[in-house]
């Protein structure tokens, strides 16, 4: 920096700020609660503090979706530094510090960025207000791994620039864990935007300013091949779960293209008299009217960065339009893999960055005292502070720990079991929050340790194979077969289900949209035996299980030949299957079989799970198109599931090595300083 002292004030003042504007939650017992804050991030760190507390790293989540990864998700950030307080602290607590801590990182890493490209103090302070309290960012603090991984951009920016003069592993290993730590935050999606607009900044450097230098392509290809190794513990899991899930087979274009930007939504950027609500969250990009004229005004500048981000911003506008933009689907053929993302408006933390930017430049330019400049800055703060309110509700802390009527209800039953909530109840309006949460959406149940055969996270591939063929039938007592395949005991509806193959157990007091729980009495144990095994092509099974030639108590449909011992005679005499031991990766299981037979567990397949009998390693297989089943045969065992990826242990030995060779060269530069 070139002033250190104007930096220490500037961060001072800029706390201060962020202070101020969430004061109504860092000193009161109020708190941000929305949607996927309530129904997902509480969750995920709820649980993930609660097995961190017992010794257990979740690689798996047995809770939702009948079973899915969860380290590898992404999402839940467990290795991102920051969470660290998660774990320490209760989630309303280390929440707010997290909302604090991040908003700050926004405003002084963008502030540096401006200062180090030639700003004065002023503008680069207006930049800093704008990046931080813009739409985007503040519509952001209800998903944590957005706001967690885009706050970090000026940072990435600022390292580049430095790296002009000199590529150094100084730069190359700090960009290295900017790109890790956004990574780590959980949001791959927006790290790839920002890599891209990092592409083209130093292609601006390059055929721009001044001598033509390669020093930031190199700086920015080799730290992101040193971030990829230091969060090396979390990418390579994650790819093996984007690899297995459906965004990886690349989802379908109505999803790629939802909540797409229009342009009619350009007064989203400085209308502050729109009624925006906590529905307005894609759109967010809010700057006010002020930074807006100045962005404007920056159109006449001769400046070359001016010009960049006046592109970056029009290059993000082209790609948040989405479907309103018929070149993008044109796009999209040419690069399948970004059929993995969805929300093309999630670029639009690109327009503000490019916004904020240029805003500053065209304050530098304004002839005017510092005394005007100032109250053009606190005009501005007014405008991002008065509207940044309407983005967010508030609610006492409590509405994370209290539940009502379903939820007791609940974990009264006894036994293992699995509930679901029926499409159109999960689609249902949102009219008392306290009311919503108790509907178990998402995976609010979690919390509980209640089992949902659905969830709030990214589907497996078959799993959603099978969800949605199960979604076709449309009526519940057509869809029961495959809803008791997957020990659904409880359905959660916004009607009453008029048949005797669901019996009525709870009904609310009337509300605006009551949820009645009905139970099945035929739903199947999570571990069972099927004595007979057939062999399909994936593309039959499921039609098959559809069909009254199955019964899942008697057969298990598989997609691999059948060994010979499966074969063997049966006596009519039925297994028995107890679960002795589950906790998290592991599940052990006594079993006694009569004859030769098949174990059938209703948890979803995944590669990474290995199973043994009586100690003796066995193959799973992938049974009923997305469970799992091992072969027993005849006479009492234990069988033991475990859970204990390699990927994530391969992650683990580089990003271990990786972090060594950082804190050698570290030391060793601080040893000899002068080479």
């Amino acid at each position: 920096m070139k002033n250190k002292k104007s930096l220490g004030i500037a961060a001072l003042i800029g706390f201060a700020a962020v202070v101020f504007f969430f004061r109504d939650i860092v000193f009161t017992s109020q708190t941000f609660f929305l949607r996927d804050t309530l129904i997902q991030f509480f969750p995920w760190n709820f649980f993930k503090r609660a097995c961190v507390s017992q010794g257990i790293i979740p690689f798996w989540n047995p809770f939702s979706h009948c079973g899915l990864p969860f380290a590898a998700a992404m999402q839940p950030g467990l290795f991102y530094p920051p969470n660290i307080i998660f774990y320490v602290l209760n989630f309303v607590s280390a929440y707010k510090i997290y909302i604090v801590f991040h908003i700050f990182i926004a405003f002084i890493s963008m502030f540096m960025f401006m200062r180090e490209s030639g700003l004065d103090k002023e503008a680069s302070f207006l930049s800093g207000i704008i990046f931080a309290f813009n739409g985007y960012i503040l519509t952001k603090i209800e998903f944590l791994s957005v706001l967690g991984t885009s706050v970090w951009l000026p940072a990435a920016f600022l390292i580049i620039m430095k790296s002009r003069g000199k590529t150094d592993f100084k730069r190359i290993s700090a960009l290295a864990l900017v790109f890790s730590f956004q990574f780590l935050a959980g949001h791959p999606q927006i790290l790839f935007y920002e890599i891209f607009a990092l592409f083209l900044y130093c292609a601006a450097l390059f055929f721009f300013a001044g001598p033509k230098r390669t020093r930031p392509f190199v700086t920015l290809a080799l730290g992101g091949i040193l971030a990829m190794m230091i969060s090396a513990v979390q990418f390579i899991p994650s790819v093996e779960f984007v690899l297995n899930s459906i965004r990886g087979r690349g989802l379908p274009a109505a999803i790629v293209m939802t909540n797409s930007f229009s342009p009619g939504m350009f007064a989203y950027f400085f209308n502050p008299f729109l009624k925006y609500s906590t529905n307005d969250w894609p759109y967010g990009c809010y700057v006010g009217i002020i930074a807006f004229a100045l962005f404007l005004f920056s159109f006449k500048s001769r400046e070359k960065s001016v010009k960049f981000y006046w592109a970056l911003f029009a290059v993000s506008i082209f790609a948040a339009l989405g479907d309103n933009n018929p070149l993008l689907g044109v796009i999209l053929k040419a690069f399948p893999f970004l059929r993995a993302f969805r929300y093309p408006s999630t670029i639009l933390y690109l327009s503000v960055f490019s916004l904020a930017a240029a805003a500053a430049y065209a304050l530098a330019a304004l002839r005017v005292s510092k005394q005007i400049k100032i109250l053009i800055i606190l005009t501005v703060m007014s405008e991002l502070f008065i509207t940044g309110q309407k983005f967010n509700l508030t609610l006492d802390k409590k509405i994370f720990t209290v539940y009502g009527d379903k939820i007791n209800f609940l974990r009264k039953q006894k036994g293992f079991f699995r509930y679901f909530v029926s499409p159109a109840t999960d689609k249902a309006g949102i009219y008392d929050w306290s009311e919503w949460k108790d509907n178990l959406y998402g995976d609010t149940g979690l919390v509980f340790g209640l089992h949902n055969a659905s969830g709030q996270n990214i589907d497996l591939a078959d799993y959603n194979d099978f969800a949605r063929s199960l979604y076709s039938f449309g009526n519940p007592d057509k869809a029961r077969k495959l809803l008791s395949m997957m020990s659904v005991r409880f359905l959660l509806t916004d009607y009453k289900i008029d048949s005797d193959k669901w019996k009525l157990r709870l009904e609310n007091p009337p509300a605006p949209h009551d949820v009645y729980i009905h139970e099945n009495s035929d739903f199947l144990p999570r571990v069972y035996f099927a004595e007979r095994a057939k062999t399909l092509p994936k593309e039959e099974i499921l039609d098959y299980m559809k069909s009254d030639s199955f019964d899942p108590r008697e057969e298990v449909v598989i997609q691999k030949e059948i060994p010979a011992p499966a074969a063997n005679a049966i006596n009519g005499k039925k297994g028995k299957a107890v679960i002795m031991e589950d906790i998290i990766n592991k599940v052990s299981v006594t079993v006694y079989a009569p004859n030769d037979a098949w174990l059938v567990m209703t948890d979803a397949f995944y590669p990474g799970w290995k199973a043994t009998v009586d100690g003796k390693r066995t193959e799973i297989l992938k049974a009923n198109y997305f469970q799992r089943a091992v072969f027993v045969p005849k006479g009492s065992h234990i069988v033991n599931f475990s859970y204990r990826p390699r990927t994530f242990m391969a992650g683990f030995a580089i990003t271990f090595f990786s972090l060594m060779f950082l804190l050698y060269k570290i030391r060793a530069a601080r040893s000899h300083p002068f080479g």
